[in-house]
């Protein structure tokens, strides 16, 4: 059975975009010391769940990968770059 996510819970790209914004916001350089705080506290909890996402992906991809004779194996996810 597929896990659904919850109404409530934010997408990968909600997510990201708003860790991109809290950046954009502390680049400015216009914000208090302690929005700048909340800010880096909430990119930094976003980044926490796009790994997290990532991860469970990754997971989702080596279960599914599929042999030569088309039969799905587990197989080990190979970064960019590794041979």
């Amino acid at each position: 059975m597929t896990k659904k996510k919850k109404p409530s819970e934010p997408t990968f790209e909600e997510l990201l975009a708003e860790a991109e914004a809290a950046v954009e916001a502390l680049e400015s350089g216009e914000l208090s010391l302690e929005e700048s705080m909340e800010k880096y506290e909430l990119g930094v909890r976003n980044l926490k769940q796009c790994s997290a996402f990532i991860t469970e992906a990754q997971k989702k991809v080596e279960q599914l990968i599929a042999d030569k004779e088309g039969q799905l194996r587990l197989t080990e996810f190979e970064e960019e770059g590794e041979e």
